[in-house]
């Protein structure tokens, strides 16, 4: 357990830090918001459901760029150094994390809006059924990651970091089967490229759960772990 701050003779500079760490968490429970309702819509057929998903993305920029003016004035104002200066860049990397989640939480719902359409044929089953699969890997990483944040925990971030690979796994897994399908029947070919897409993003908001979680080993330790485990992996065995 690590705290975000840990007593300064300035008071205003421990509120100011509390501050940036509430902001960043109230982002990250709508990003988490936005990506599970943008998938029940997909999911359920429903398009008002996709369409409040569209429309709320800007609440998420909106985070974006209050997190960024606020953390801008901490460093001008307070200048930190040590844990603080490393407090206040870890936000500002996980705010951008945060963003482009929310941005494949959008990509997601417009595709559920394109289903809705009465004029376009429903997807085969095995396509939703895919669909639920990617979500089921990506998106509890994803909470995961910003409850990590929430407690600091350096540990449990190191520990989600590698369930990246379950997440890819399961991305090529879904291609392979969505590849086929489309072979055995042509009629599937437009569902199945829109379907690709959302599983594209839903891997995306994986790999934003992860870093998110690289950003928490960061702040405790010092040290920017976010390409390491790639690497070693990358590398294979000796």
């Amino acid at each position: 357990m690590h705290e975000l701050t840990e007593g300064h003779t300035v008071r205003q500079f421990d509120g100011d830090l509390a501050n940036l760490r509430v902001m960043l968490l109230e982002m990250g429970g709508l990003v988490l918001d936005q990506a599970e309702r943008a998938v029940r819509a997909l999911l359920e057929d429903n398009a008002e459901l996709a369409r409040i998903v569209i429309e709320r993305d800007g609440e998420v920029d909106r985070y974006d760029v209050r997190v960024d003016e606020e953390s801008h004035r901490i460093l001008i104002r307070r200048q930190p150094v040590a844990t603080d200066l490393r407090a206040v860049i870890a936000v500002g990397k996980a705010v951008a994390d945060l963003e482009r989640a929310g941005d494949e939480a959008k990509k997601i719902a417009r595709y559920a809006r394109v289903l809705n359409d009465d004029a376009v044929p429903r997807p085969a089953a095995e396509i939703i059924y895919d669909v639920r699969r990617m979500a089921q890997t990506a998106l509890p990483m994803l909470r995961d990651a910003i409850e990590c944040f929430d407690a600091l925990d350096a540990d449990s971030a190191v520990a989600l970091m590698a369930r990246d690979d379950e997440v890819d796994a399961e991305f090529r897994a879904v291609m392979r089967r969505l590849l086929t399908l489309v072979m055995e029947d042509s009629r599937n070919l437009r569902h199945t490229i829109d379907a690709m897409f959302v599983v594209k993003a839903l891997e995306r908001i994986g790999d934003h759960a992860r870093n998110l979680a690289a950003h928490v080993s960061y702040l405790v330790h010092g040290r920017d772990v976010r390409h390491s485990h790639s690497a070693d992996r990358d590398a294979g065995p000796a």
